[in-house]
């Protein structure tokens, strides 16, 4: 059986307003809300290609961007809150070991660094980092900050250019204590085989976690419409109308979303209305790079899903942790094996 997506000219909109990217990047159980059926084998290897072309090529400024455009929404950095969050945890679980601790972060850049900053200064010496990382400038730039520490590459740390499904092509089975993923979980569609793969490089009594966003409004097209209709740009009327035709808008609506849901959709609203004034004002300014533009229909989804694969993954749930007072936006999980 081959793979339908239905067919939707994104050209003008992501020339003048945003790059949306094929909702093949969304989350898996939210397919056949937009339209998409077909064999799963094809469905997941899409899927993971439309994100590696994504992130691959993404430099430091695109996270720097990320930043400014949150900034521009009127909130706190929130990257920077959840790598806080998770190197406070890291630094937690070490008091659980007594020997060397193998640490491994998926995504690897910033958050590497503050997972080490974070450590106590008597633990500092007993861990071994490993950066695994799909861009190789982010990936060196974080090797460059630990050297200024005084760590040796290839004695207290090492950058692999790869992502996580490739986990069991650079380390042996049960070979790590800790697994950290900040903000990378959601650049699957399927949380099923990263899941699987950081599972099976942790040894017995080893911790993952996961600290990401967390909202719902990838999960419907609706959503998506409603949010583009705020906006202005050269042909606007012509492409909402492709849209709904493409995606049945009218046809069916989405469930009704509770309060506590609706305030996280809002928030992640706010920061795309400030990521698009951001890439606005750098391409304006001729400063902008097209390879670090991020792209609308993600993975993201409620935490609760995140759970849910934890535990069918066999991972027992070591902590729930709201990031943010008033909002589940940003949440940090732990689970043990």
């Amino acid at each position: 059986m081959g793979v339908y997506i239905p067919k939707f000219d994104r050209s003008n909109i992501e020339k003048h307003l945003i790059m949306l990217g094929s909702p093949i990047g969304v989350p898996s159980y939210a397919f056949s809300n937009w339209g998409i059926i077909g064999d799963e084998l094809n469905l997941r290897a899409m899927s993971e290609q439309r994100y590696e072309s994504e992130w691959k090529a993404g430099s430091p400024r695109q996270m720097q961007y990320v930043s400014d455009a949150i900034k521009e929404a009127g909130y706190t950095d929130f990257p920077d809150m959840i790598r806080n969050a998770t190197a406070k945890k890291v630094s937690e679980l070490m008091q659980n070991y007594i020997s060397r601790v193998n640490i491994i972060d998926v995504g690897a850049g910033l958050s590497t660094v503050k997972i080490f900053d974070g450590l106590k200064e008597n633990d500092k010496d007993r861990v071994h980092l490993t950066l695994l990382e799909p861009s190789q400038e982010r990936g060196e730039n974080a090797a460059k900050e630990l050297d200024k520490r005084g760590l040796k590459r290839d004695k207290n740390y090492r950058v692999i250019v790869g992502k996580d499904l490739e986990i069991p092509g650079y380390l042996e089975p049960e070979s790590q204590n800790i697994v950290t993923a900040v903000a990378t979980i959601h650049h699957h569609a399927y949380l099923d085989m990263p899941f699987r793969v950081i599972y099976d490089v942790l040894g017995k009594g080893g911790y993952f976690i996961t600290a990401d966003w967390h909202n719902s409004m990838w999960e419907s097209p609706h959503r998506v419409y409603d949010f583009l209709k705020e906006f202005d740009w050269p042909g606007k009327e012509k492409d909402l109308k492709n849209f709904e035709k493409a995606y049945l808008i009218g046809k069916e609506k989405p469930p009704l979303l509770n309060d506590a849901e609706e305030k996280t959709n809002e928030m992640i609203r706010a920061f795309w209305r400030g990521w698009i004034k951001v890439r606005k004002r750098a391409k304006e300014k001729g400063e902008f790079d097209p390879r670090d533009d991020i792209w609308l229909l993600e993975g993201h989804r409620p935490h609760e899903r995140y759970i849910d694969e934890m535990i069918r993954t066999g991972f027992r749930l070591d902590g729930v942790y709201q990031i943010m007072d008033d909002s589940k936006l940003l949440m940090r999980l732990t689970g043990k094996k």
